[in-house]
């Protein structure tokens, strides 16, 4: 079935009666396997997302464009869950979306703050709590998936962060996790580009919603986190502090968080999906830096950046 392009979209939505007269259509940064653009009409303020059948950064990796239906089945299971977090749903079909516009005029991405080093250790206690209440609040819901399906699902996220890389010390860091007792439906890619502070904490591209370890959400977030900080280590220490105080998780998943925190950076490193930082970084000494550190399974973050 061919895709729906973003003009044909538009058509759709404004045959539907779904948008009227759109007088500004603006096109922003999208993911890797999406194009994004807002829309302001006289009805609403919208932003239309269509996912790709390819990756942006190389066409020859393939996807399944209309994986977006499982982001749909997310943004619904989270808004009921967890409020009004995640932007509402106004149209949906195939692999294109309509959501509603949830950023408020004085909201801040939180990829803006932490890459001009200006997120407060307020900012980073609210995150926290916000983190740890949507964990309680999906603790008990049960998965979109087939239980098959979200075993694929949750192997092949793994893969494509640590797996690929064919790094001894994260094909270890692999098997914790998936030795790592119960799981429960995560968020999956707390990129601080898809969250949004104001009066609020909202969320961005649920599409990566699975079955799996709240450990890995947070060694996840502070890895970008720690990115952002690296010339500036005294900084990102008390912020990570901030965090764990509010999100108060314990001694035993620390290790694991902390060597998902220099794994992702690692992954950053190693990709060229952008995440820009404030400062210069030469990229093969940033991983050949983290690539030591996993190697010494570092137990908390006290001792990680005693070791940095």
């Amino acid at each position: 079935m061919p895709l729906t392009t973003r003009s044909e979209a538009i058509k759709i939505l404004v045959s539907k009666g779904i948008i009227k007269n759109p007088f500004l259509v603006e096109e922003i940064e999208g993911g890797i396997v999406h194009d994004i653009v807002y829309i302001k009409d006289k009805k609403r303020d919208s932003y239309l997302k269509t996912r790709l059948d390819h990756f942006k950064t190389d066409s020859s990796i393939k996807i399944g464009a209309l994986d977006m239906v499982h982001e749909y089945k997310a943004l619904l299971l989270v808004r009921r869950a967890c409020g009004p977090i995640v932007p509402r749903v106004f149209f949906f079909k195939d692999n294109f979306i309509l959501l509603e516009n949830i950023k408020k005029p004085n909201d801040k991405n939180l990829y803006d703050l932490i890459r001009a080093q200006k997120i407060t250790e307020e900012d980073i206690f609210k995150i926290a709590e916000s983190i740890k209440t949507i964990h309680i609040d999906l603790r008990n819901e049960k998965m979109i998936r087939s239980p098959r399906d979200e075993k694929a699902q949750y192997d092949n996220y793994l893969y494509w962060r640590f797996g690929i890389w064919k790094n001894k010390s994260l094909a270890a860091l692999m098997d914790n996790l998936k030795t790592n007792g119960s799981k429960q439906l995560i968020l999956g890619d707390l990129n601080p580009k898809n969250i949004v502070m104001g009066k609020t904490i909202k969320y961005f591209d649920l599409e990566t919603l699975h079955l799996g370890d709240k450990e890995f959400d947070i060694g996840f977030f502070l890895g970008h986190l720690l990115l952002s900080y690296f010339n500036n280590l005294s900084a990102g220490k008390k912020l990570i502090k901030k965090f764990r105080e509010n999100y108060n998780f314990d001694d035993s998943q620390e290790k694991l968080i902390v060597n998902i925190c220099l794994g992702t950076i690692f992954y950053r490193m190693k990709t060229n999906f952008s995440y820009e930082v404030s400062f210069q970084i030469n990229k093969k000494e940033m991983t050949d830096k983290i690539s030591r550190l996993l190697e010494k399974n570092i137990s908390s973050f006290e001792n990680l950046f005693a070791s940095i």
